[in-house]
């Protein structure tokens, strides 16, 4: 058809275009009331009068899937949002506004907590779809000077939404406010009806004429559209033509096609936008939304947290109404950079502040000058606050919406626009799940540091990857933005969203690990030994003796004589391929003929030691009472010992430990763990480090401890743990050796440097060394007991294995000395006796068995590890230790204090009994100097 001549002065009215963008403003509306439903509907559910529905008795797990699944369900929503596209944007959002109502008065109906999650998912999944298509309908609509005001509107009206739920949340419960946030998508259903379709995908569907007259309706009846829709009518035809040319191409053909200026239309504004996306929801603005009345108790002294929350979500409000008329005004790109680095300071500042919260106050320093202060200082979180919500209300939440309609070229904008919104809400869903991990795992001020990290990042990224888009029409940001970028610059930021997109998902598939259930006390009477002694067994405190009978050391002496043969070693290869056999007839010749069994023994007894029977097990322990005048105060210490070492490795230390120092003396009780050395071992699977945490602090209870300090390393330090876990107000103090948390984080990070070592990336020795050298670890936890058989029959196989296993563990440098570094460290009879210990109870095997409980099912179900405790904890940190963590407060929130040394390695109170015990007095110093600052406060 002819379409009129345009007329050089006629101006645009834009009433109806405001009419169409105020009806359409409805969908993020109804998205906003259901972001704001779930935290006054949870605390309705949760609160004493919910009494006509005794089944909505919500627990928090319960109450967490309710109020996340919503993120689940936009996810796929924005999947699905994109393909439905193609039907039409108005259609589209009449069609989604419909089941969302009807989500709505289901949740109002529901009877169950299950159908009250399927109606979350629901109401998500059509959120989702509603506020994805109300931005492309406003792009579509709009002329550029307003395009970026509208857009905001749409945010501002969101935020109206969620303040809106929270209002009369306060008043209403939760099937009453369900039933009123149910009118808001009716309403737009109906509204969406009476307005027009976009023009460009009418001139995409080949409808030129009902295009003109849409074109007119929002323009106004006396504007002239006709150039506007020459424009839209060359870039679709352009756009068609293009994908007629695709369809008729053969694969190979379409392939040699997509050359690198396409890829760049494409590409280029996924991973612009993806960025954002992520950027903006890792940027802890969730943080403050979801956890906004807890994060400001604990920050806040004397400040009403719900009135911070309040004039918090007021302050957005306010900033969202500027922002449209600062991202017409003063453009995106430098909007978006003052916005991360005020957000990046903002953020570092709340984190510096809670960390003297936390830190200056749990640890007590300067704690009366604090005490004095702290309510005049509110002031101080309050503004990084606002300054934070102002900054990303003006910047980085709008631009990142409104980017996602105005940088994909109109045949890929369906597409981007599905995978955009999709990968915002899978980001979103992560950024609320993890919060309360990176705060157990880092502390408040350490997730708030990392956000302001994330910050940064996204400073970076804007500041190299994002166009000005300011003033262009959607037509002409097409071939502009493919000029934008270089073939090298496209390259470079796609490898780094290619990083972070990795890191996204395992932080992903780590968060939804590592959500636990609340603790679970083991039962303390289980059952360990045979079932017909059940209720019959001795358990008294029996003194007991270390004894080498003649048959057993006649036995070993004959097998060690008549060895076979052993293996020459390569040439060269000292200790790197495992014990040099150079090096065993010198060893044999000590143990057989050398080696005075009478002696040791008597050696071995210098310490009274004594066995109980706990759960059905005998254990063997040493228990050494210091002989003090009366003004040195006793502490009760509980030492234990992992596997290759045993409780001989402390002989040197107990002397040291049970002599004053500074006013204390340590009572030192050191336990053969359970299947270890003299303790028996359970007759059945389950006896892992936990369960043995649950027998020992038993032990400590029967000798009269109901409160005690912790020393532990190697299994040790595992066992120790968990004693520390889950008995913490017994456990006084907890010193380890050897930093090894076993949980659903250190498992990513594991799996994540295996990769790295075997890909070879730089930087992952650690990661290849810890594999190279841990195959031990992995024999002994799938098949301890073949492995048993061997080195219970073999002394010679038995020596080779443990002092292989003991040089490499003191000192990795040991492996290119032919004599493995053993004479460096040790005597010859402190490791024959570490040998004894397992040879004559015959405990080899049931002790390897740690390795395979500890990884079995059912202990890894336990997640004992996951759980924080706030038992007072310190590191002692070995130079050579090989199998050392991070300190970071992964579990132990009231880290008091951590030493490194410049030597030693794993068996360290074998190696350096002086520096061991000297630390050891050192933490519990500091362990009583925290109780009693507990105490005072």
């Amino acid at each position: 058809m002819l379409f009129p001549k345009p007329k050089p002065n006629l101006k645009i009215k834009l009433t109806y275009l405001v009419i169409a963008a105020l009806a359409v403003s409805l969908a993020p509306f109804s998205a906003g009331l259901g972001k704001g439903y779930s935290s006054p509907a949870i605390a309705s559910l949760q609160g004493p009068g919910n009494a006509t529905r005794r089944d909505f008795q919500l627990t928090d797990q319960q109450a967490s899937w309710l109020a996340s699944l919503s993120f689940l369900g936009a996810l796929f929503g924005g999947m699905a949002g994109g393909a439905a596209m193609r039907h039409g944007r108005r259609r589209v959002l009449s069609l989604a506004a419909a089941p969302c109502s009807l989500s709505w008065l289901l949740t109002v109906l529901a009877t169950s907590v299950r159908m009250m999650c399927i109606t979350a998912f629901l109401g998500g999944f059509c959120c989702s779809i509603l506020t994805m298509l109300s931005q492309v309908y406003i792009s579509e609509i709009s002329v550029p000077d307003i395009r970026g005001c509208l857009s905001a509107v749409l945010k501002i009206v969101g935020h109206l939404g969620v303040l809106f739920s929270f209002t009369i949340g306060a008043y209403l419960d939760w099937q009453q406010l369900a039933l009123c946030i149910s009118a808001a998508p009716l309403l737009l259903f109906c509204t969406v009806l009476y307005i027009p379709e976009t023009p460009s995908y009418l001139v995409l569907i080949g409808k030129d004429e009902e295009a003109y007259k849409s074109l007119l309706w929002l323009r106004g009846p006396n504007s002239d559209v006709a150039q506007e829709l020459a424009t839209i009518r060359t870039n679709v035809l352009a756009s068609k033509n293009f994908s007629q040319r695709q369809s008729q191409m053969s694969s190979s053909q379409l392939i040699n096609s997509f050359d690198v200026r396409t890829a760049n239309r494409l590409l280029g504004p996924i991973l612009v936008t993806c960025g954002l996306m992520m950027f903006q929801r890792f940027s802890g603005a969730h943080a403050f939304s979801f956890y906004a009345v807890p994060i400001f108790r604990k920050t806040f002294g004397g400040m009403n947290p719900h009135g911070a929350a309040i004039a918090v979500s007021f302050v957005q409000l306010l900033a969202s109404c500027l922002s449209g008329l600062l991202i017409d005004t003063v453009g995106r790109l430098p909007l978006l950079i003052v916005s991360s680095v005020l957000m990046s300071m903002a953020l570092a500042g709340f984190g510096s502040y809670a960390y003297y919260e936390e830190v200056h106050r749990n640890q007590r320093i300067q704690n009366v000058m604090f005490h004095q202060t702290v309510g005049q200082n509110d002031w101080i979180p309050l503004l990084c606050v606002l300054v934070f919500t102002i900054a990303f209300s003006l910047g980085m939440s709008p631009i990142s919406w409104l980017l996602i309609g105005e940088l994909f070229p109109l045949e890929y904008r369906a597409f981007g626009s599905a995978m955009a919104t999709a990968f915002s809400y899978l980001c979103a869903f992560v950024g609320v799940k993890t919060f309360v991990d990176f705060q157990q795992v880092l502390g408040l001020h350490g997730a708030f540091w990392l956000y302001a990290s994330i910050s940064v990042g996204g400073l970076c990224f804007v500041v190299c990857c994002v166009p000005e888009t300011k003033g262009r029409d959607l037509d002409e940001m097409d071939p502009n933005y493919v000029q934008s970028l270089s073939p090298k610059s496209e390259v470079v930021m796609a490898n780094n969203m290619l990083w972070v997109l990795v890191l996204t998902i395992g932080i992903a598939a780590w968060a939804t690990h590592a959500q636990v259930p609340p603790p679970t006390q083991l039962d303390p009477n289980e059952w360990w030994g045979p079932k017909e002694l059940q209720g019959r067994t001795n358990e008294t405190v029996r003194h007991f003796e270390i004894r080498f009978c003649d048959e057993m050391t006649q036995d070993l002496v004959s097998r060690l004589k008549r060895h076979r043969k052993l293996s020459a070693p390569l040439e060269g290869t000292a200790f790197y391929y495992g014990f040099n056999t150079n090096q065993m007839e010198p060893w044999v010749k000590y143990w057989a003929e050398e080696y005075d069994f009478k002696e040791r023994e008597a050696y071995f007894n210098q310490y009274p030691h004594y066995k109980t029977n706990i759960q059905g097990l005998d254990i063997h322990f040493l228990r050494v009472t210091p002989q003090v005048p009366e003004d040195v105060t006793v502490l009760p210490l509980l030492v234990l010992h992992g596997w290759g070492g045993s409780f001989r490795e402390f002989y040197d230390a107990i002397a040291l430990l049970t002599t004053p120092t500074d006013g204390i003396a340590f009572e030192v009780i050191v336990p053969s763990l359970p299947g270890f050395g003299f303790s028996d071992a359970a007759v059945r699977p389950g006896m892992g480090p936990t369960q043995m945490g649950v027998v020992l602090r038993n032990l400590m209870n029967r000798l009269g401890f109901n409160q005690f300090y912790i020393q532990g390393g190697d299994w040790g330090g595992v066992v120790g743990s968990a004693i520390a876990t889950l008995y913490q107000d017994e456990v006084l103090g907890f010193h380890s050796n050897m930093n090894l948390v076993l949980n659903s984080c250190t498992e990513v990070t594991s799996v994540a440097g295996a990769i790295a070592a075997t890909l070879g990336v730089p930087g992952a020795e650690p990661a290849a060394i810890t594999i190279e050298e841990t195959g031990f670890f992995h024999l002994q936890a799938t098949k301890p007991d073949s492995l048993g058989v061997a080195l219970t029959d073999s002394p010679v196989g038995f020596l080779a294995y443990m002092f292989e296993i003991i040089s490499r563990l003191t000192k990795l440098s040991n492996r290119g000395l032919e004599d493995g570094g053993l004479y460096d460290t040790f005597t010859p009879e402190q490791l024959i006796d570490n040998l004894m210990v397992y040879w004559a109870p015959g405990s080899i095997t049931s002790s390897m068995r740690i390795y395979a409980e500890a990884f079995s099912k059912h202990h890894r179900g336990l997640r004992i590890n996951d759980y924080s405790t706030s038992v007072p904890t310190w590191v002692l940190q070995a130079k050579h230790e090989i199998l050392a963590q991070p300190i970071n407060n992964l579990k132990f929130t009231h880290m008091v204090g951590t030493t490194t040394i410049d030597a030693g390695g794993h068996f360290l109170a074998f190696e350096m009994p002086e520096a061991f015990a000297a630390d050891v007095f050192k933490a519990v110093k500091a362990f009583i100097k925290f109780h009693e600052t507990r105490t005072e406060l």
